[in-house]
């Protein structure tokens, strides 16, 4: 319960540069598309290159709101699952200051540019009886959950399914 309290609540702020895509096809009015494609890569390769390190002055650096494991957006930037995904998953690979490096993730509007600003750990005063309730319950409806699944799976592959044409009809 402890553990999953932790993950459900633990909480990572980030430093990022948001890089639209209409920016850049704007300023490149007659560039194809792959042009225009390889021009937002590059630029958000420059800003990786500078974030989160002592060159970083005059980018557009924001913070972000904490966010959650359960998460799949940033407030400006939108849908981008696979930065929140990568940063619980290794932190440090993401966190300047134990040696990370900042890294481009794309969704359908442009490109963000990440570091991590802050690791917040869930606040154990905060696992009350209550919490510990809902938390236990819900760990196991998702091993009833799993149970289920595997059993149904185990009896799907065991069946041994017939049609009743006379049910069905001459053209099933």
């Amino acid at each position: 319960v402890e553990e999953a309290f932790k993950e459900q609540n633990e909480s990572l702020t980030f430093r990022y540069v948001w890089l639209p895509a209409d920016s850049v096809r704007k300023s490149m009015e007659k560039a194809s598309a792959s042009q225009v494609e390889a021009e937002l890569q590059k630029r958000a390769q420059a800003i990786a290159d500078r974030l989160g390190t002592p060159k970083e002055a005059g980018l557009n650096v924001k913070k972000s709101e904490p966010v959650l494991r359960s998460e799949t957006s940033l407030k400006e930037v939108g849908y981008v699952p696979e930065l929140i995904q990568a940063a619980f998953a290794s932190p440090q690979s993401l966190d300047p200051k134990k040696g990370g490096k900042a890294r481009v993730f794309s969704n359908a509007t442009g490109r963000v540019v990440a570091v991590i600003d802050a690791i917040k750990p869930a606040d154990p005063k905060a696992l009350n009886e209550e919490k510990r309730r809902q938390i236990r319950q819900g760990l196991e409806s998702e091993r009833e959950r799993l149970l289920f699944s595997s059993w149904y799976r185990d009896r799907s592959k065991k069946a041994r399914i017939t049609q009743n044409q006379r049910i069905l009809g001459e053209g099933a």
